[in-house]
């Protein structure tokens, strides 16, 4: 099973025009998904690689609009890993 992510870093779906109208797209989700990896907020993406921070760490010590930030879109992830991974931790078939 493959599973596609698309990075929202560089823009919505819609903006990857070459894989949404590929074959290798449809071959691809008749198994596995097109996974769309929610965009981080420059300033959080920006402390988390200066500062060498895990995800779990920063969450603790960031002040709390960037931490607010952080939380939110580790539940994006959460909600975007969900579609491929079932609640039992197997992945999931079409």
């Amino acid at each position: 099973m493959t599973h596609v992510v698309r990075n929202g870093y560089f823009g919505t779906p819609d903006k990857f025009a070459l894989y949404q109208l590929s074959q290798l797209r449809k071959t691809i989700e008749a198994r596995g998904h097109s996974l769309d990896f929610p965009d981080l907020a420059d300033r959080v993406a920006d402390e988390l690689r200066s500062r060498r921070m895990s995800i779990r760490k920063a969450s603790e010590m960031m002040h709390i609009g960037e931490r607010a930030e952080l939380l939110r879109w580790r539940a994006l992830c959460d909600v975007m890993f969900a579609k491929a991974i079932g609640a039992d931790g197997t992945a999931h078939e079409q």
